[in-house]
C-alpha cells in the first residue's frame, strides 16, 4: 500500500515515486531548483526529461504521473475507476 494515495489531476493519475522506488531497492534525488526528480534503479538512471512529466509536490510527497512508473520502471498498471484503485505490479527487468 503506498504511503500517499494517488491523486487525479488534469485527467491524470498521480503517484508518490520515492515509496515505489524505494521499495524496488532505488533511490529518488530531488533537485529543488530545478525542480527535477531523477531516479536511481539498478544500472538505471531515469530522469523525466519530457515537459510532460512534471513531477508535483502534493503534501510534501512527489507525485508522478503513474503512465511514467509502467513506462520506465517495468510495470504494469491498472486503475479502478469505480472504487479510485490504482494497482502497481512489477514485472522486473
Amino acid at each position: 500500500m503506498l504511503d500517499s494515495p494517488p491523486i487525479i489531476k488534469n485527467n491524470r493519475v498521480l503517484v508518490p515515486i520515492r515509496y515505489i522506488v524505494e521499495l524496488l531497492d532505488g533511490t529518488v534525488n530531488w533537485d529543488s531548483a530545478q525542480k527535477k526528480v531523477s531516479i536511481k534503479l539498478g544500472n538505471n538512471i531515469i530522469d523525466p526529461t519530457n515537459s510532460r512529466v512534471v513531477p508535483e509536490i502534493v503534501n510534501g510527497r512527489t507525485m508522478i504521473p503513474i503512465r511514467f512508473v509502467s513506462e520506465n520502471l517495468s510495470a504494469s498498471v491498472d486503475y479502478d475507476e469505480s472504487s479510485k484503485t490504482v494497482t502497481i505490479v512489477f514485472l522486473g527487468g
